[in-house]
């Protein structure tokens, strides 16, 4: 079994590059939704409570080689089990890395069935299969943000601990191993090695997009601009013509497979209104505008698939009860710390010309408004202000225990009863005595 770690940016993209292949299919996972628009409604809950980590997603593809007789008998729900555990394995080999890495893997196992029964509920996952190629393979995406403590999955070598997680699924289910990257002497790749695959996806798009253009615009000359941009679409490139504010047309950007093009950056010819009219592309004010407008208005209106997503949307009646109860948790917690603010900035030495206050491992910054602060546990947001108030991006109840406890310190101590004076006593002297003569 091969198994790779991705981070992303985007929850669409992810969930619309697994989800829009052919013969893709959900088999697991945690999630309510079943289109990619409920899926990154969905995820953008967790995402809510950690709106600056800039690459949310975890995306797990697991390839099974074909010849294995054993991967043959695997069923669907066996498969989803497997990618399951990959996930949850990932996490337990973070906290219990000795485990891992001295090979106790029966207790290492324990740890993951505890995890899968007391806290895998707690992250957002789905696993999907793909039957596109001649070996079956599962698509794992993942939300990195902890439902209810907003905090991250750790990073730290998870490449190599995936690679010792599936060593010991491959034990555990019978399958063929497949020696890890450390056995056949493969180096890690350096980070300039990353950068310039970065670069290469782009390149690789920018050419699938060219390639098409000129393929589809060949194919029929006097191509109306409206049905190259729904051909575009079947295949897979998402195009959008943008217009000025006088109601002219601007220009058209590109995407495909979360990498997004402006026209220029594919060639002038690739323009538009002027570059694909002289690839024989129609243009009639009156016949396209109407359509390519309502298709720039549905465009704004869903999540951007190229960059993570800013904004949360309105919880509907199909989100899970668990995400829910988060959300109540968090508005609960919030309800119980705003309260504290002012008197803990006032308390702790906030001046008017102050804009950061510290308070042990809280930071607390102030400006105007009508809901001036922002709470920090280091780098992190833990409640910020918004147009609607206050808004909790994972504060806990711990989190809140401690600011209590702040307050708590500021009560005013009855000060000690002043010790009244005695008046000072007048001193007897004694006379000497007579001396007989």
């Amino acid at each position: 079994m091969i198994g790779k770690v991705m981070k992303n940016a985007s929850y669409r993209a992810t969930t619309q590059y697994v989800l829009t292949k052919a013969g893709a299919e959900i088999i697991g996972g945690n999630m309510d939704g079943e289109t990619v628009e409920a899926l990154t409604r969905e995820f953008m809950l967790s995402y809510s409570l950690h709106p600056d980590i800039e690459r949310p997603v975890y995306h797990f593809p697991l390839s099974y080689s074909i010849a294995d007789k054993a991967t043959q008998d695997l069923s669907d729900e066996r498969l989803s089990e497997i990618a399951t555990r990959h996930f949850a394995g990932l996490i337990v080999s973070f906290r219990c890395y000795d485990l891992l890495k001295d090979e106790n893997f029966e207790a290492f196992n324990q740890q993951i069935d505890a995890f899968i029964e007391e806290e895998l509920g707690e992250y957002q996952f789905l696993v999907a299969i793909h039957r596109d190629k001649d070996h079956v393979h599962t698509h794992t995406i993942a939300s990195r943000i902890n439902l209810c403590t907003g905090k991250c999955i750790e990073t730290w070598q998870d490449q190599l601990r995936s690679q010792k997680v599936i060593r010991e699924l491959e034990k555990m289910y019978g399958l063929e191993r497949v020696p890890s990257s450390w056995e056949v002497g493969r180096k890690a790749r350096t980070k300039g090695q990353l950068e310039q695959q970065a670069v290469s996806t782009q390149d690789t798009a920018k050419a699938y997009a060219q390639a098409a253009l000129d393929r589809l615009t060949t194919a029929t000359p006097g191509l109306p601009i409206t049905t190259l941009v729904e051909q575009l679409e079947t295949a897979g490139i998402h195009a959008v013509v943008t217009y000025l504010s006088t109601g002219r047309a601007r220009g058209i950007s590109y995407e495909y497979e979360g990498v997004a093009m402006a026209g220029g950056k594919l060639g002038k010819r690739y323009t538009f209104p002027g570059g694909l009219m002289q690839l024989g592309v129609t243009y009639a004010a009156q016949r396209d505008d109407a359509a390519l407008q309502a298709r720039l208005t549905r465009a704004a209106a869903e999540p951007s698939p190229a960059s993570p997503i800013e904004s949360a949307p309105t919880v509907t009646a199909n989100v899970p009860s668990l995400l829910e109860s988060v959300l109540q948790a968090q508005a609960e917690a919030v309800a119980r710390v705003a309260p504290l603010l002012e008197a803990l900035w006032e308390g702790y030495g906030g001046q008017p010309g102050l804009t950061t206050l510290s308070l042990g491992p809280y930071r607390l910054e102030r400006r105007a408004g009508p809901t001036p602060f922002t709470l920090y546990q280091g780098e992190r947001a833990l409640l910020v202000s918004t147009d609607q108030g206050y808004q909790g991006r994972g504060l806990s109840a711990k989190d809140c225990e401690a600011l209590e406890q702040l307050r708590l310190a500021l009560q005013p101590v009855v000060p000690p009863q002043p010790i009244t004076p005695r008046p000072p006593q007048r001193l007897r002297t004694r006379k000497p005595p007579v001396q007989e003569r």
